[in-house]
């Protein structure tokens, strides 16, 4: 058993001018939340959410224990916060494990008595654990951290609707395809009106959610993808044809690798890779050649011929 808060608009812009009366505030540590409360009852085994309940987020937990609980438990596993849970309800065959707070343990003088309830808490805590993990998904995977209606009403029905999704997603399947269900109860206080959802079958391999409760029904298939199915192979796989036709073209004569793996989209250094993996002779570097250029074409040279004697006598 266990509650989380979940928070509610604070704001007062609006048309009433007001924040939502079903919502209330509350302290948790040395922080103010305003909001509701999801109260849940998780089976210890399967970790599957079997009872629901909503309060304005100022109701103690333990409020809520004789609602959480279906009528075939046996251990019954809580926190701190439902000391006093045996008191209300009214029977003798459950056996309670309730945590102890850490302050009176930090009181008991060190020794092997202190040490023994340490580790009578550690196996408490490692059974509560599993009432955390449908917490995690609702407000991490699906993003609820804060209500999306206005009142109980709305925001039940979409909790109930989480919490089965939730519980589908917990369930390993058959590799048969086969259905996979669990069951939500809603809380006997809560005042829904009667809800039609259509059933919508999406595959052979959906899976059936169902939440009844007096006057509220839910009857919704999802489909549920697991992680080794949904996962997608982003990195491109190239045929061995295709790299062959690239390699044979990079090996003409007077061929840039990088313009032939542009040609078909593909990174260079990819080729170059190819290439060293295939045992590829590198592609020559061009040398200088020497080329023999004609003479330049000019005007015909100029002969002058002088007379010595005439030079001498001047």
């Amino acid at each position: 058993m266990d509650a989380t808060i979940i928070a509610a608009p604070s704001s007062t812009k609006n048309a009433e001018g007001q924040r939502d009366p079903e919502m209330h505030q509350t302290n948790k540590g040395e922080q103010r939340h305003f909001g509701m409360k999801a109260h849940i009852g998780v089976d210890a085994d399967s970790g599957l959410v079997h009872t629901v309940t909503t309060t304005a987020a100022n109701e103690a937990d333990v409020q809520q224990i004789a609602d959480l609980l279906h009528g075939k438990e046996e251990h019954v596993y809580a926190d701190s916060g439902y000391r006093g849970a045996p008191a209300r309800v009214d029977r003798d065959d459950l056996q309670w494990h309730i945590a102890a707070r850490p302050s009176d343990i930090a009181k008991l003088p060190e020794g092997r008595a202190k040490t023994r309830v340490r580790k009578e808490e550690h196996r408490k805590a490692s059974v509560r654990a599993k009432v955390e993990h449908p917490f995690r998904v609702i407000k991490r995977q699906f993003g609820l951290v804060k209500v999306r209606f206005r009142g109980l009403q709305k925001n039940t029905a979409h909790l109930l609707t989480l919490f089965a999704l939730d519980g589908t997603s917990s369930i390993d399947g058959d590799d048969g395809g086969g259905a996979s269900a669990c069951s939500v109860r809603a809380p006997k206080t809560a005042q829904i009106a009667p809800i039609d959802h259509t059933r919508t079958t999406l595959d052979d391999s959906a899976r059936s959610q169902h939440a009844n409760c007096d006057g509220f029904t839910l009857n919704q298939t999802f489909q549920v993808d697991t992680m080794k199915d949904s996962k997608k192979i982003t990195r491109r796989r190239h045929s061995a044809e295709l790299k062959a036709q690239v390699l044979s073209e990079c090996a003409q004569p007077g061929t840039s690798v990088a313009s032939v793996a542009m040609s078909y989209g593909i990174n260079a250094n990819i080729v170059h890779k190819w290439r060293r993996l295939a045992g590829a002779v590198p592609l020559p570097v061009a040398s200088f050649v020497p080329v023999a250029l004609p003479m330049p074409s000019g005007p015909a040279p100029v002969e002058i011929a002088w007379n010595c004697a005439e030079v001498q006598q001047a």
